[in-house]
């Protein structure tokens, strides 16, 4: 008992070592100190005083340059108000006369026409259909309808289409408009087709598209948005497939390879500046977030000949409300001088914008805060500003859109706590004397297997799960099964040899091998099931005469430091 006693002290010292530690606030070493980050922050930091008026500072800022890119979280309410103001105040104030939003491209018609005045106002449903929530686009149609048709506010969308339904969706409206045989026959075919059949149908109506009797029946206006639909679907169809196929990293390159080559062909065409909205992993200047590969933001802004060199990456952020993981606040965050608190609190719960202009945000590493971990970056390296809105909140009705994507960090997230829980269970059980028998794989294999969930890799794939299965062959081979006894000191060897006599027979090869509170004990495979009661007997009795091991307790202890661990940092 008191053994019990001892393992359950050491067990709560360490809950509450791990509880003050990551409950006080600290400073994270080698970058900037709170003292200094603040002194910035509060200096150059520009409040919004008024909610309903964007501050003249900022939009003069923004005007500077030819590209604005806003890098937002998707599907927070609070966002879609702030965009269309943003847009009519950089449009009226300063020349921003192109919108480009970050949404599928089977829409697009629909939100050019729509706040043009030449589609009526849908109704709420008719809206989240067409993916129109993600922007007051009524805001922007009051404010066109007031303008000249050369004066308004253009609209434009840049994505793939993420699912077939969404090229249905926009092909269906348009027959509403549009009376063509052509269009009846591709709405028709896409229903009806699925697979590579479907595919095959999408190039043969781009084919049909090159006869001239279908240009002479269309304007150039419904010709061009025709072919311009089909031609993306079919860049559409393919990035699903890829999806589909499990080469999901493939899938990013080529839909971000893709939006670039569309914001390219619009900032040739346009006259203007151009503001672009997009989630704040796209317009990274230099990646810290998500794939490995060139985004959007990099690539406009050191690459693209239209904007290099011209551009602004304005990352939006929230305080506190909800997103899709939950609830959040930023003052929350334990670490001092993390960037976004310092924001955070300057604010003083209202709108901040900050640009990096200091070289402090250029020369030296700033404790920034992502959604996976706290990374010390410069700042102005990845971004170029960031504006922090007071709160957030997720709408509820897209959360089946991040299914697609993060199903797979889902899974993994209820495979690391199951796993969790199993190893947590098991390392108290042995580290309380209540299992000691532990099977040759044990804690290895565990942890191989956890490897093979959490890692996407082929390769770490394949080796890991021949790290797994080899010995396992092995052993069949071999003809015999290893076990562990564990919590066993000098004066129980006797006492199991006994117990090992009683139940096994002289022609069964048991073979013993003692080694720092272990036994490591050899049997043949043919007579597994008559080890079984040997081995309930051997655990039985060491129950209450064995004596914990330091490894057992270790074990217990790290088990659980990983799960507070887990937990705490998220």
């Amino acid at each position: 008992m008191k053994k019990k006693k001892y393992i359950l002290i050491l067990l709560t010292v360490i809950l509450i070592i791990s509880i003050y530690t990551f409950t006080r606030e600290y400073e994270l070493k080698n970058t900037m100190s709170y003292d200094d980050l603040s002194r910035i922050v509060e200096r150059d930091i520009v409040v919004f005083d008024d909610k309903d008026e964007l501050p003249s500072e900022m939009l003069e800022k923004l005007a500077q340059y030819k590209v604005v890119m806003t890098g937002e979280t998707h599907y927070i309410k609070e966002y879609y108000d702030f965009l269309s103001h943003l847009a009519i105040e950089l449009h009226k104030k300063q020349g921003f006369k192109t919108l480009l939003l970050e949404t599928p491209q089977a829409y697009s018609w629909i939100f050019e026409d729509y706040v043009n005045g030449l589609l009526p106002e849908f109704s709420d449903d008719e809206k989240y259909k067409y993916v129109m929530t993600l922007i007051n686009l009524n805001k922007i149609r009051d404010y066109n309808l007031n303008l000249a048709d050369g004066d308004r506010i253009d609209i434009h969308t840049i994505d793939i289409n993420h699912r077939k339904q969404m090229f249905i969706n926009s092909l269906t409206l348009m027959g509403n408009y549009l009376d063509s045989d052509l269009l009846e026959g591709l709405i028709s075919a896409s229903l009806e087709s699925n697979g590579d059949e479907y595919l095959a149908h999408l190039k043969e109506y781009q084919q049909e598209l090159n006869n001239p009797k279908h240009r002479q029946s269309l304007t150039n206006k419904w010709y061009n948005r025709l072919r311009e639909l089909i031609d993306v679907e079919i860049i559409s169809y393919q990035c699903r497939k890829l999806i589909a196929d499990g080469q999901v990293e493939q899938r990013y390159y080529e839909r971000e390879e893709h939006i670039k080559k569309v914001v390219d062909q619009h900032l040739k065409n346009v006259e203007g500046k151009v503001l672009l909205n997009m989630g704040a992993y796209h317009i990274q200047k230099q990646r810290i977030m998500g794939s490995h590969l060139v985004w959007t933001g990099e690539y406009l802004s050191k690459i693209s000949e239209y904007a290099k060199n011209d551009t602004y990456c304005l990352v939006i952020g929230f305080a506190r409300g909800t997103n899709r993981k939950g609830s959040f606040d930023l003052k929350d965050i334990k670490m001092k001088n993390n960037l976004y608190k310092v924001i955070v609190e300057e604010s003083n719960d209202q709108a901040g914008f900050l640009s990096y202009d200091d070289p402090v945000f250029t020369n030296q590493d700033i404790a920034y805060f992502s959604s996976k971990r706290f990374d010390p970056i410069s700042p102005k390296a990845v971004w170029d500003g960031v504006l922090m809105l007071p709160h957030s909140t997720f709408d509820q009705r897209y959360q089946g859109s991040y299914i697609m994507t993060y199903r797979t960090r889902m899974q993994r997230s209820i495979f690391i706590i199951i796993f969790l829980i199993i190893l947590n269970i098991d390392a108290l059980l042995t580290a309380l004397r209540r299992n000691n028998i532990e099977k040759s794989s044990g804690f290895y294999d565990l942890l191989v297997l956890g490897i093979i969930v959490f890692n996407r890799s082929e390769a770490a794939f394949w080796v890991s799960i021949s790290m797994v299965f080899i010995p396992y062959i092995y052993r069949y081979f071999k003809a015999s099964y290893s076990y562990r006894i564990l919590n066993v000191t000098n004066a129980n060897f006797a006492e199991i040899q006994s117990i090992i006599k009683k139940y096994v027979v002289q022609d069964h090869n048991i073979e013993l091998a003692y080694n720092k509170n272990s036994i490591r004990l050899k049997g043949s495979r043919p007579h597994k099931r008559e080890l079984k009661p040997m081995l309930q007997a051997i655990n039985h009795y060491l129950r209450t005469n064995g004596k914990t091991s330091i490894e057992s307790m270790l074990w217990a202890a790290a088990f659980f430091l990983i799960s507070v661990l887990v937990f705490v940092l998220g």
